[in-house]
């Protein structure tokens, strides 16, 4: 990440935060306005999207047999547009 000057706490509040890989978890970043956490959160964020692997699209469709209950479908990543 490039450099970010003072935020080793937040740096590290973020790092642990993404790794809690469980459905019910978010992060919450709070702090006067101005002070830069928008664009360190990108920042962050992007640089570790970055070295990860592109996940795959999940496409939600009509379901004619029953119209309540849409149908998932997952393709490979980019392909939910063609879709």
């Amino acid at each position: 990440m490039g450099e970010v000057v003072g935020q080793d706490r937040a740096v590290q509040a973020l790092s642990f935060g993404i790794g809690i890989r469980r459905p019910g978890y978010n992060l919450f970043a709070i702090g006067p306005a101005g002070v830069g956490k928008e664009t360190l959160l990108r920042q962050f964020l992007r640089d570790r999207a970055g070295q990860q692997k592109v996940p795959t699209d999940w496409c939600y469709v009509h379901d004619f047999a029953d119209p309540d209950h849409p149908r998932s479908l997952e393709l490979p990543a980019g392909m939910g547009v063609r879709l």
